[in-house]
């Protein structure tokens, strides 16, 4: 694949391949490979790494909001608080890594819009 030499490239037998470095063998712990969820994500860095923490976005229970609690629309005593986001998991990367991380996800977006058209950003129902 063009552009991909920095970049590690899945291939089928499950092995990875770094440019032209050795191939590794990808092995799952026992019972599988989590599958996690998130439609959150929080950033947080040092001079060292990036933490991607992996949320869910998850409502709360209908409640009467404090009256001094400034919503940008206006305080009104019945609003409720739109949600709370339940951490799911957080991942540490190097900044080489999280650089590799994010060439390939703008490789895999530019992908799925070529196909697909320009997404969009959702509008709330």
């Amino acid at each position: 694949m063009a552009g991909t030499d920095n970049s590690t490239v899945c291939r089928a037998a499950g092995t990875t391949m770094q440019g032209d470095k050795k191939a590794f063998r990808l092995v799952n712990p026992d019972g599988g490979l989590p599958e996690i969820y998130s439609n959150h994500v929080a950033l947080s860095i040092t001079r060292d790494d990036v933490r991607l923490a992996f949320g869910q976005i998850v409502p709360m229970e209908e409640r009467l909001v404090d009256a001094a609690f400034e919503w940008p629309e206006g305080n009104k005593k019945n609003r409720v608080v739109p949600g709370t986001v339940a951490q799911r998991v957080a991942v540490t990367v190097s900044w080489q890594q999280a650089k590799r991380v994010s060439q390939a996800l703008a490789e895999a977006v530019a992908r799925f819009e070529d196909k697909n058209g320009t997404m969009k950003d959702a509008v709330a129902p």
